[in-house]
């Protein structure tokens, strides 16, 4: 029973599919360090993204390959975001959602719930307790999501990446975009924009009509909305209240979080050429 379970978890925090066994997901080791930390870490390995863990197969075999730029630019970004989320769920929740913890176990949560919420979906605390500013900053951390070619969805670390490159360059008075000594082509921060500003809209309107149809509260319909998008699947509860309609707008949502708004638009504003 315990290797069966040792497994199915242990795929699902790859996988950052966010299956638990339990019907309070992983709650039962909030106090064991050692458990959070080894599904934390397999949640992070597999939305890092195969390209990255290939150059990391690489390097152990003695091979002296340069870190190309996608590499730099996800390690980077996922250890910035998984460093402030983990600092900001602690202050922010300390006595909150985290309450009744020893100190150490709480930071061990925090950084659990940081890695988790870039779309792994499992959960170590009660988070239906959360405040309002956390779901929302845990709202980002779930747009965001994982890396390309890795197991989570979102909107990757790497347009995150070039969108805040652009954001400075926009700040510097238009100057070239420069990631790691690399300039970024303007064709790549197009591309980041269309997928950023096609995620607001799916995320706009199926907020929307959720608004129009169902009873929870904005910031519950929100997280529920967010963790679709981000085919995160965590839930804060508001997802059983929804009757027919709103089930089918979070799927609606899940789906295109997976397959990306940007392709569904292309699918479907490109009619097929010829037969």
């Amino acid at each position: 029973e315990s290797a069966w379970r040792g497994l199915f978890h242990s795929i699902s925090a790859f996988c950052n599919a966010g299956f638990a066994l339990q019907t309070d997901s992983v709650i039962l080791f909030q106090r064991d360090s050692f458990a959070l930390i080894v599904i934390a870490l397999l949640v992070i390995v597999g939305g890092l993204g195969f390209t990255v863990l290939a150059t990391a197969w690489m390097r152990l075999r003695g091979a002296r390959t340069l870190l190309s730029l996608h590499v730099k630019l996800v390690l980077s970004v996922s250890i910035a975001l998984l460093v402030a989320g983990t600092i900001l769920y602690a202050l922010v929740e300390w006595n909150a959602s985290l309450g009744g913890l020893e100190p150490g176990h709480k930071v061990v949560n925090a950084f659990f719930q940081s890695a988790i919420l870039r779309t792994a979906g499992f959960n170590s605390v009660d988070v239906s307790i959360m405040g309002r500013g956390t779901m929302l900053a845990c709202c980002v951390l779930m747009i965001i999501g994982a890396s390309p070619g890795g197991t989570g969805g979102g909107l990757k670390t790497t347009t995150f990446a070039v969108l805040v490159g652009t954001l400075i360059s926009v700040i510097r008075g238009g100057a070239p975009i420069v990631l790691f000594r690399r300039t970024i082509p303007v064709g790549l921060v197009y591309r980041s924009t269309a997928v950023f500003l096609a995620t607001a809209v799916a995320g706009l309107v199926g907020l929307f009509v959720l608004l129009l149809t169902q009873r929870p509260p904005f910031e519950h319909l929100l997280f529920e909305v967010c963790s679709a998008l981000g085919t995160v699947g965590i839930s804060i509860g508001a997802t059983a209240q929804l009757d027919v309609v709103g089930k089918l707008v979070v799927a609606a949502l899940m789906f295109a979080g997976r397959v990306g708004p940007l392709t569904l638009v292309l699918l479907l504003g490109n009619p097929p050429q010829g037969r």
